[in-house]
């Protein structure tokens, strides 16, 4: 006996440990922003270098985690050099670095792919040519190729779906307990329940490790097959979502141990031991993706906290009602059922407040305001999220009231033989719960693509980059931010080489199809003494919409390369 309280202290105090090591990675991230954006390389893009350089090195706006392949260097034939491994470079969370062996005189084109502090990956490709590039050396495609490298979209949806069924699973298994303690006390002796338990926690601990394997293909842009690649996991076991869903991982199994000891005895110690690895469960969906991103982080992981606990109760407690308490199998008459929802129903009001107030919070802080909700896909997420869970809470509010009306006064449509009332109310309930469990696994679909989205209020700030390739060569065009009003405009022209060309004037119009704007013209000064680089530290946007940009560089005294793009501008 004292065996056994001793290991279930232990497991308490386990559990509770890991609630605490979660909730440490807010110190670490508390002024991470959402996406990173690189802001410098060296050699420069488009660049050209007397002498080879010693490495290759990038800089971004905040720490990003890399793996060991993540800067890449190929000649204008397409052939990968070696080169070393990426690093971070003088103990820089945002910077990082690959060393350079001895490289020949040419053009070079460089690709990279790192990942954001939100889990997100992001890449790019720039050219730089050493001395003087070859005469019919041409980058054009194995940029292009470079850029449009994305990884696996197979990957992605793997990721996503990983994503569904860990919130999915977390959701029955804690909310299936909140509903077995607090409206269901019979329920611990249904094997249905507490199978549905086993599975579900099973199915959060395998679900976290999968999505580590898948987060590291999706970040290393690999396809399928590399998910179970032992390198990879190794790469993302040691970055902040490795750690969570390791952690995660075993505070499932914890909970695990919890519910099969529950089913033995309901103890203090085991409610205890389970209660404590739920809400490390809990504190480590808070902790994915954006939850340690963004404005008033402490206070918003807390926020977050609250929030996904009241949809694992709400979501939860739903799927009990329709897999356990109302199955027509079950032995119980329609009081013991109408009792089990009504207590529900109470507990479901406290959680849609606690998810409508919490909601608003993280509104506030990851869209800004409303021309950011309108403008970006993050906010037309959101908007069908609010619309999906407001359809849920009409359909549970008139289905309440029906139900119970008929249950008071013992009668459907006239008929009042009990036998009758009884199944007719336990169809009735079930269906309609089962309305509100589809259109609540949509509402939780929307939650698992706001969690991989960039939040709005980043989305409108982010600068836009795009490399325009023509068979007159290149033209890196960037908007920072690209947004209406104020901005700053980088144009770089390079030849199909790579290299450097001397652009003896460039000239930049931008048009708007609707409303009918423009052409604007947008005047270019030579960024210091760069022959390439032309900048407007003072461009306007006047509203938004997606613009057309067209670059006109003279280069000489008859030729003219021409680039258009489309800039999203919000």
């Amino acid at each position: 006996m004292g065996d056994t309280v001793a290991m279930r202290s232990r497991l308490t105090r386990a559990a509770a440990a890991l609630v605490v090591v979660v909730a440490g990675f807010v110190i670490g991230t508390a002024n991470a922003s959402a996406h990173s954006v690189l802001l410098e390389t060296a050699p420069s893009s488009g660049g050209t270098v007397a002498k080879p350089p010693k490495e290759i090195r990038l800089t971004f706006n905040e720490g990003v985690e890399a793996a060991p392949d993540a800067i890449r260097l190929f000649d204008s034939r397409g052939r990968q050099v070696a080169i070393g491994d990426t690093r971070h470079a003088d103990g820089k969370a945002e910077v990082i670095a690959a060393p350079v062996t001895r490289i020949r005189d040419g053009s070079y084109v460089v690709a990279w792919r790192a990942v954001s502090a939100d889990s997100h990956p992001v890449s790019g490709a720039f050219t730089f040519a050493v001395g003087t590039a070859s005469a019919g050396e041409d980058t054009r495609g194995l940029v292009s190729r470079l850029v449009d490298d994305t990884g696996s979209t197979t990957v992605a949806v793997v990721l996503a779906v990983t994503r569904w069924v860990i919130y999915l699973a977390a959701s029955i298994a804690i909310g299936g307990l909140v509903l077995l303690w607090m409206c269901w006390p019979r329920g611990w002796d249904s094997r249905r329940a507490r199978r549905w338990l086993t599975w579900s926690t099973v199915a959060v601990a395998a679900g976290s490790l999968v999505s580590i394997g898948a987060q590291g293909a999706y970040g290393a842009a690999q396809g399928v097959g590399s998910i179970f690649d032992p390198s990879l996991w190794g790469d993302v076991a040691a970055t902040r979502f490795g750690e969570v869903a390791l952690l995660r991982a075993v505070a499932a199994i914890v909970m695990l141990l919890g519910i099969r000891g529950l089913t033995r005895a309901r103890t203090r110690a085991w409610v205890a031991v389970t209660a404590v690895a739920s809400g490390a469960v809990i504190v480590s969906l808070a902790a994915a993706n954006h939850g340690l991103t963004g404005r008033w982080v402490a206070a918003a992981f807390v926020v977050d906290i609250v929030h996904i606990s009241a949809m694992v109760v709400w979501l939860g407690g739903l799927v009990g009602l329709v897999a356990w308490v109302l199955r027509p199998d079950v032995e119980a008459d329609v009081d013991a059922g109408v009792a089990a929802v009504r207590r529900f129903s109470t507990v479901a009001l406290v959680a849609v407040g606690a998810i409508v107030v919490t909601g608003i919070i993280q509104s506030a802080r990851q869209v800004g305001g409303f021309p950011a909700l309108t403008s970006t896909r993050y906010g037309a997420v959101l908007l069908v999220k609010v619309a999906l869970v407001a359809v849920v809470v009409s359909v549970a509010w008139v289905s309440r009231r029906l139900t119970h009306a008929w249950a008071d006064r013992g009668s459907i449509d006239g008929a009042s033989d009990p036998d009758l009332v009884e199944r007719e109310t336990r169809r009735y309930l079930r269906r309609s719960v089962g309305v509100e469990v589809g259109m609540m696994m949509a509402v939780l679909a929307a939650s698992t693509i706001l969690s991989s989205t960039i939040p709005a209020i980043e989305a409108v700030a982010l600068p836009f980059k795009q490399t325009v390739i023509t068979d007159q060569g290149f033209a890196e065009v960037s908007v920072d931010p690209a947004r209406v009003g104020t901005t700053q405009l980088h144009v770089t022209v390079t030849n199909p080489d790579g290299s450097a060309t001397q652009v003896d004037d460039l000239s930049v119009a931008i048009s708007l199809g609707d409303p009918k704007v423009g052409p604007l013209d947008i005047p270019m000064d030579r960024y210091g003494s760069v022959p390439n680089h032309f900048v407007a530290p003072t461009a306007g946007f006047p509203f938004p919409g997606v613009w057309d940009l067209e670059v006109r560089a003279r280069v000489g005294q008859f030729e003219e390369r021409v680039f258009t793009v489309q800039v999203p501008v919000r």
